[in-house]
């Protein structure tokens, strides 16, 4: 429909395999964070036809997202266990998040928190930026930061165009890196995704069907994310003689 971000922002922000792309392993992530100190909402467009309410929103967008179809369903699995503790969802029916949708009674009792909120999704230049500016108005010391690298918009230029006026007009934090986006979250270094890589590919192909341990494998398949396939020899560690002061 007229709302899909196209090809290639599409493969910027879910990769060859959606379940193994940036916002595939941001969700992991942050579904594993889920706890009483890290909460996880996904707000979703849930379109009813029938709903006169919405009749001029699917007029002037064309059908989208339409409730209980294909179209409305999340592009990653979603932690169903814990959906109703740490994890919620978010009906929206307009292109405010805050209408006729639960997100102000999720988030009603940190009104008065320094708290640090992350926003990903798209576009950025409508639901991102106009969820901000009513996150800043309602909550003026949530602290907020939106990721570059896991939003997008109906295209390049409107992209950038919107992250420039999230941070000079309505003092949003624009982060660039996936890494620095979830330590913002409270992630720790050790504990973040690595990304660029999955845990298949490339293919290792070493001599002998020699073996290595399964970080030098993720290590590996980092270095050379952008190869089908890595050929190699495992060699024996050479013998050294440190002879101190000689």
């Amino acid at each position: 429909n007229a709302l899909h971000i196209g090809h290639d922002e599409s493969l910027r922000l879910l990769g060859d395999n959606p379940q193994e792309g940036p916002v595939a392993r941001v969700i992991k992530w942050a579904h594993r964070q889920a706890s009483d100190n890290f909460k996880v909402i996904h707000v979703r467009d849930w379109h009813d036809k029938s709903d006169p309410a919405q009749a001029s929103h699917l007029k002037q967008f064309g059908n989208h997202c339409i409730q209980e179809t294909k179209g409305a369903e999340f592009v990653f699995e979603l932690d169903t266990s814990k959906e109703n503790q740490n994890i919620k969802i978010v009906n929206s029916i307009s292109l405010s998040n805050f209408i006729n949708a639960d997100l102000d009674g999720l988030l009603k009792n940190y009104e008065h928190q320094n708290i640090n909120v992350g926003l990903m999704g798209a576009w950025t230049e409508a639901k991102i930026t106009f969820l901000a500016y009513d996150l800043i108005s309602r909550y003026p010391n949530f602290r907020l930061a939106v990721c570059s690298a896991l939003t997008a918009s109906s295209s390049r230029d409107n992209h950038f165009l919107a992250l420039d006026q999230l941070e000079k007009i309505l003092g949003v934090k624009i982060i660039s890196s996936v890494g620095e986006f979830l330590e913002f979250l409270g992630g720790k270094e050790e504990s973040l995704p690595l990304f660029g890589f999955t845990h298949n590919h490339p293919v290792l192909k070493l001599n002998g069907g020699a073996k290595l341990n399964e970080i030098d494998e993720r290590l590996l398949r980092y270095l050379f994310r952008g190869c089908k396939s890595v050929e190699g020899e495992l060699l024996e560690p050479p013998a050294v003689l440190a002879a101190d002061g000689l």
